[in-house]
C-alpha cells in the first residue's frame, strides 16, 4: 500500500480529533452571532493546525522511536492514514474524571505501535488544548 499524502493524514487525525471537539458545549462562547463567528473561526483553525502538526510529526517521524531493531524497521516504513488511532482514557464524552485521564495520537505499524503525542488531562481540561501544547513543544524550532 501507497503511503498516504499529507492532506489524507491531516484528513485522518482532523476526523480522529473531532469528538473531543468542545468548544459549542463553552459556557464562555460569546452571544452575539458576529463574535460567535469569529470566536468559532478561532476554533477551528487551531483544531486544524492542530491536525497539521501532528501530521508533521507523523510524516517526519518526529516522535521519539524505541531504540530495538523492531521498532527500528517500524519506524522506516511509511505511515497510511488508517495507521493513525487516538486513543483515551479517564474522559466520559464530557469531562475528565476526577482521577484524571489521558489523550494519545499512535500509529499502528505492523510489528509495533507508536506514541506520537501524549497529553495528561485532569478534570476541566479541554483534550484539544492540552494536545496542542503537547505538540507545540515537540515542533522544530519551538524547544
Amino acid at each position: 500500500m501507497a503511503p498516504s499524502t499529507a492532506p489524507a493524514l491531516v484528513k485522518r487525525v482532523e476526523d480522529l480529533l473531532y469528538p473531543f471537539r468542545d468548544e459549542c458545549f463553552d459556557k464562555n462562547a460569546p452571544t452575539s452571532e458576529h463574535e460567535y463567528k469569529l470566536w468559532a473561526a478561532t476554533h477551528e483553525r487551531k483544531a486544524v493546525a492542530l491536525s497539521q502538526n501532528i501530521a508533521y510529526l507523523i510524516q517526519n517521524h518526529s516522535f521519539k522511536v524505541e531504540k530495538t531493531r523492531k521498532h527500528k524497521l517500524a519506524a522506516t516504513r511509511s505511515v497510511n492514514a488508517d495507521d493513525v488511532s487516538i486513543t483515551v482514557s479517564g474522559w466520559d464524552g464530557n469531562v475528565t474524571s476526577p482521577e484524571g485521564g489521558a489523550i494519545a495520537v499512535t500509529v499502528c505499524y505492523p510489528a509495533a505501535m507508536q506514541t506520537v503525542v501524549c497529553a495528561k488531562l485532569q478534570p476541566g481540561d479541554s483534550p484539544i488544548d492540552k494536545l496542542y501544547a503537547k505538540v507545540e513543544r515537540e515542533l522544530p524550532g519551538t524547544a
